[in-house]
């Protein structure tokens, strides 16, 4: 628990102080750092962070009496502060960055393709997909990894996903009927090399596997219109000719 805390954003003696607070209910500022093993001080220091990322509230008597706010409303609302937060911070940091030169024809073309080396810069690149999509996503890939996170997120949001699953995997066994439960399409037609995604008609990523070593990848990330709708023609002509799975049942 105390892990996980930490990873949301608390330091140790916050965490221990709302602890605290959560077990024992409301208590003044010397009975916490008593029952915590906080040190006064930092005791006190906690506490008027927690107040202000509102994990406990305050109350006004003398002397001050503190109380922990309910896990499942002080998380909900610190997480989705810091998600704000983040998506301010990237818009400004977008506007900001943007290059201050003139950019030549030969730097917009290159600029509408992004090279990734490896597996893990792919799996980052998949979330960040899902993350765009606003109406569809077409997906070839051999299930060894999905972003089920982002995918979930994608479908809460009305989009549609077509799988093709180009190789059979103990992923594809355990999650594609949960997935097509969930919306998802998903059908299966073999290729050893190619893995094919297209978002929206208007973006798409193209990634090219060693057959001997899995992690020894290259992704083309493609912001063209008229290169993806070449992509999603092939990927189209592979759907006709790939086997059901599992459809989707809505």
């Amino acid at each position: 628990m105390e892990k996980k805390l930490k990873k949301l954003g608390l330091t140790e003696y916050e965490i221990r102080v709302y602890l605290t607070l959560l077990n024992e209910g409301s208590k003044k500022g010397g009975e916490i750092s008593k029952l915590s093993k906080v040190p006064h001080g930092k005791t006190y220091e906690s506490l008027e962070s927690l107040e202000k990322k509102g994990f406990i509230s305050v109350f006004p008597v003398k002397p001050k009496l503190f109380s922990a706010v309910m896990p499942e409303i002080a998380i909900k609302n610190f997480s989705n502060n810091r998600i704000d937060a983040i998506k301010r911070l990237e818009e400004d940091l977008v506007k900001k960055l943007k290059p201050a030169k003139k950019m030549t024809n030969d730097a917009r073309v290159t600029d509408k393709f992004t090279i990734i080396h490896g597996l893990k810069r792919e799996r980052e690149l998949s979330k960040y997909t899902y993350d765009i999509s606003k109406k569809y996503v077409k997906n070839m890939s051999t299930y060894e990894f999905i972003s089920s996170y982002s995918r979930a997120r994608a479908r809460k949001r009305g989009v549609k996903i077509f799988q093709i699953a180009t190789k059979m995997t103990k992923n594809l066994a355990k999650n594609s009927k949960e997935e097509s439960k969930e919306g998802v399409d998903i059908k299966y037609y073999p290729l050893e090399e190619l893995r094919l995604k297209i978002i929206d008609g208007n973006k798409s990523v193209m990634t090219i596997v060693n057959p001997e070593n899995s992690e020894d990848r290259i992704s083309l990330f493609i912001d063209s219109k008229e290169l993806s709708e070449a992509f999603e023609h092939y990927f189209d002509k592979i759907w006709k000719k790939s086997e059901f799975l599992h459809k989707s049942q809505y």
